[in-house]
């Protein structure tokens, strides 16, 4: 099987469009403004930030799973666990950094017939390798599903360093 893992500066316009058709079908984040909202400006900022903020998984020319991951600031990842800021107010107020202080695991999508193979353990690892992170960065997850909650746990236990959970 012919796979291939993709950074966010070879998104083609049919990926993004899977992308964001499945991704604000689960999470809803027109209906929601304190969320990250799923469209072309966020994709812009997050391609700034860093390539490799999105990374996704091609089989046999389809998007079989990607994962957002948003590099910021440790004071920004403080307000944002303990309720302060909302996660869209995280990702406005999060600028362009050489090196980044934290890490957020913001989101994970894998279609229902490829889960539970590995693909985004695979991909936070890779976001994790590639974007530049001060020693001890620390990772954090804001999880709003069971499966979310799930991958989040395992994150936790199997990366290299350990994920905070916000509940």
């Amino acid at each position: 099987m012919d796979f291939l893992i993709g950074t966010g500066g070879e998104l083609t316009d049919r990926i993004t469009a899977t992308m964001f058709s499945l991704a604000e079908e689960f999470f809803q984040t027109q209906k929601n403004p304190d969320l990250i909202p799923v469209n072309q400006n966020v994709l812009t900022k997050l391609r700034t930030l860093h390539d490799a903020t999105i990374l996704f998984r091609i089989e046999d020319d389809e998007l079989v799973s990607w994962v957002v991951s948003l590099p910021t600031q440790t004071v920004l990842m403080q307000q944002f666990m303990h309720g302060e800021i909302t996660e869209r107010e995280l990702f406005d107020k999060t600028v362009v950094q050489e090196q980044y202080e934290a890490l957020y695991l913001c989101s994970a999508f894998t279609l229902a017939e490829h889960r539970r193979k590995g693909y985004v353990l695979g991909l936070f690892a890779e976001a994790l390798r590639r974007i530049p992170l001060v020693p001890g960065a620390p990772l954090f997850a804001w999880p709003i599903s069971l499966e979310g909650k799930m991958i989040a746990e395992k994150l936790h236990r199997l990366l290299p360093r350990p994920v905070l959970i916000k509940e």
